[in-house]
């Protein structure tokens, strides 16, 4: 019995390519459904817990670059295209 569905859960690392490869070469040897999660930490809630005890002005510095460096990510994944990877047997 082979697998129906194959969850992926990705976060925009580094390892996101070679996840998607190895769930399309399952799922292609199965005849699986890809279902993709993607997970994204808020930057409010990394910065309240990583500058606990700071001065608010350099909390609100730490929150803008957060801040900004989230939205390139959501400007650049709807772009990001995988290709399938080869059947090997």
């Amino acid at each position: 019995m082979g697998f129906k569905t194959i969850l992926v859960p990705l976060d925009g690392g580094d390892l996101n390519e070679a996840l998607l490869a190895t769930a399309l070469a399952a799922a292609q040897r199965f005849q699986a459904h890809i279902e993709v999660l993607y997970v994204r930490v808020s930057p409010e809630d990394v910065v309240r817990q990583a500058t606990a005890g700071l001065s608010d002005s350099l909390r609100e510095t730490l929150m803008e670059a957060a801040e900004r460096g989230a939205q390139d990510v959501r400007e650049v994944l709807p772009r990001v295209t995988f290709s399938k990877p080869p059947i090997s047997q």
